[in-house]
């Protein structure tokens, strides 16, 4: 039995991250005039599209993860989550809080 990575909990962490920011955006969506609710909504899922997609590639660089490979393994996580932050970022600057 394999026990607890080194990775396992922090990239639990970010992925919960992730979801509470696109739960914010979701709200503010609802709360927009109709035609920004739109655009939105579509960035919304290209976004969950991408935290899908990161978040199975994290898990299985977590899953591969050897003493050989650490310092390897920590780089692309910290890569993909750089991106997907960098994402989100972008999202929450162009979302005004009232439309």
């Amino acid at each position: 039995m394999k026990s607890q990575s080194t990775y396992a909990d922090i990239i639990e962490d970010k992925v919960n991250e992730w979801h509470s920011k696109i739960d914010i955006l979701k709200k503010q969506a609802e709360e927009s005039s109709s035609e920004y609710n739109i655009e939105l909504r579509t960035k919304l899922k290209e976004l969950q599209t991408a935290i899908e997609a990161a978040t199975s590639q994290l898990h299985e660089l977590d899953e591969n993860e050897t003493q050989e490979n650490t310092v390897a393994i920590k780089n692309d996580i910290l890569k993909i989550f750089e991106s997907i932050d960098k994402s989100l970022s972008i999202s929450e600057k162009k979302t005004p809080y009232m439309h």
